[in-house]
């Protein structure tokens, strides 16, 4: 069985393929900056077989487009996802595309882990639920029993 490859292009279709790609990518980064449009739209268009251009689009471009989104927490959410994932076997290296974030071979993980970093949910206690809780006073326990403990008087 052999497979058909799509016709080479001239070298003038093929830079202005490269020109409406980056067209495209700029386009949708700004729609992104103006709150036009999501992430997760994006990553939806992306998804689609006209999207192709899309996938290049980096996760570090794609985060510093957002509103309010600075070098510091694009930086952060990416390390989250990172060490969401490395844990897992998932992946040795971290995330650089969106075409890598929405690999069919994840089964979607990638995806999971970028938008539960990318959400700015906080756990109430280090360590939580496995770490005891820090109170600011002594409980009553420790206290003493009728005046005599080993806890302290």
């Amino acid at each position: 069985m052999t497979q058909t490859r799509p016709p080479l292009l001239a070298p003038d279709e093929l830079a202005e393929a490269r020109r409406r790609a980056s067209r495209t990518r700029a386009e949708w980064l700004v729609a992104i900056t103006e709150g036009v449009v999501t992430v997760d739209d994006l990553i939806r268009a992306a998804c689609e077989p006209d999207g192709k251009p899309l996938m290049k689009i980096s996760l570090s471009q794609l985060l510093l487009a957002q509103p309010g989104v600075g070098k510091a927490k694009a930086e952060r959410v990416l390390r989250k996802t990172h060490t969401a994932l490395s844990g897992r076997g998932d992946d040795s290296q971290p995330l650089q595309t969106v075409a890598n974030l929405v690999d069919p071979r994840s089964g979607g993980r990638r995806y999971v882990a970028f938008r539960d970093a990318l959400s700015d949910r906080q756990t109430p206690v280090t360590g939580f639920p496995f770490a005891p809780l820090v109170h600011d006073e002594a409980p009553a326990f420790t206290q003493g029993h009728l005046g005599n403990s080993r806890y302290g008087a």
